[in-house]
């Protein structure tokens, strides 16, 4: 190779933030020397590595509570909105996975190369598949199964309950139905 020929370094996107947590562990650097976006991807980096709050808090030289913040400030920066429409996305590509993979198990288990375990293990995941998806569904309580048959409930357990304006009617529960005991001497 020719020695004018320079290669690029090519940086991972976790370079700049593994150098500077060691910048804080040695000390060079400090936690007020860090601008707030990158104390956050730090802090989320370490907590994805398994680190807990009081161990990041010592790294950082700081107390727990501005760990904690932090952290907090991450969950609702991650938060997503659910409502009808993001809903019926995710069941939907969940869905077109579930029978993609089912349809890519069946043909291994035709295959005349693979061995009878092959076979027979590919047809039971197939199975596995088709079997839990509508129970994810189930337990999710994106469907609903009433005995005589499953039910589609989208979003009614996602929405927020709110209380009626006090200009709204609110509907007056019904009155129980009197029980009389119509039959024979017993």
């Amino acid at each position: 190779m020719d020695e004018k020929t320079v290669q690029p370094v090519v940086k991972k996107p976790l370079d700049g933030i593994k150098s500077t947590i060691e910048s804080l562990e040695s000390g060079s650097l400090t936690l007020k020397q860090i601008d707030w976006e990158t104390q956050q991807r730090c802090v989320e980096y370490l907590v994805s590595e398994g680190y807990s709050i009081a161990e990041i808090a010592i790294l950082f030289k700081t107390s727990s509570r501005t760990v904690s913040r932090r952290l907090r400030k991450i969950r609702e920066s991650n938060a997503i909105q659910i409502d009808h429409y993001w809903l019926r996305q995710i069941v939907g590509e969940a869905y077109r996975d579930s029978q993609q993979h089912h349809a890519y198990l069946i043909r291994l288990s035709c295959r005349e190369d693979a061995s009878y375990t092959e076979r027979a293990l590919a047809r039971y995941l197939a199975w596995k598949i088709k079997k839990e998806f509508p129970e994810l569904l189930l337990t999710m309580g994106i469907v609903k199964n009433h005995g005589t048959g499953i039910y589609f409930t989208y979003g009614s357990e996602f929405e927020k309950k709110q209380k009626p304006k006090p200009t709204q009617s609110m509907p007056l529960p019904e009155k129980p139905k009197k029980f009389t005991f119509q039959g024979g001497v017993s």
